[in-house]
């Protein structure tokens, strides 16, 4: 290889997908981006002469990225799956003692978020970034919705001290509540996640 723009970079969904069109990126080098999670790295190249003539000494070659084959370690690398450091956020919520009840909620279902509830996120990582899945590694920005309108979300003014929860207030019975996580620490593409609770 004698071109930088003959190695090029391709995110694919599987292992059998054919890579094409224009590629996430060309030359020696790729930054993975921060939605890339769940794809795989397909990188095609050509071996060229030193000297042009003939112009190209090989055909395109395919490779996919792997632990094999790249020596890239990581939660899925065996298979080449792009692992986000942080995988998932759930909602966990725990309301006041012999909270809620059918007289006065219609519902004793523990899981149903009630008025003096807390909500709480739940971060979970990669096996390989456990040691960042610190809630004060992160912001949390609470929001909510009426039942009515599920798509138009709000942010919330979280008073509490610890921001990974969010105790419900008299006025917000019978509402969707969501969360948006992002990391402090500053990056050019931040993974993002949202969990939503209703």
């Amino acid at each position: 290889m004698n071109n930088a723009d003959d190695i090029k970079w391709y995110l694919v969904d599987n292992e059998a997908a054919d890579p094409s069109g224009t590629p996430a990126a060309t030359g020696t080098a790729f930054t993975i981006p921060a939605d890339a999670g769940g794809k795989k790295i397909k990188i095609v190249y050509r071996i060229k002469t030193a000297t042009g003539t003939p112009d190209s000494a090989f055909l395109p070659a395919t490779v996919l990225l792997t632990s094999a084959s790249s020596g890239v370690g990581g939660d899925s690398a065996a298979d080449g799956t792009i692992s986000n450091k942080l995988r998932s956020v759930t909602i966990n919520v725990v309301n006041e003692s012999g909270k809620p009840t059918d007289e006065l909620n219609g519902t004793n279902d523990a899981n149903t978020p009630v008025v003096g509830g807390t909500l709480e996120a739940v971060l979970e990582c990669a096996a390989t970034a456990a040691a960042e899945c610190e809630v004060s590694n992160y912001n949390f920005t609470w929001q909510m919705a009426d039942a009515g309108t599920p798509d138009k979300f709000t942010d919330l003014n979280n008073t509490n001290a610890e921001k990974h929860k969010y105790i419900i207030k008299g006025t917000e019975q019978n509402k969707l509540f969501r969360v948006h996580v992002t990391p402090k620490t500053t990056k050019a593409t931040p993974e993002n996640k949202r969990a939503i609770r209703r």
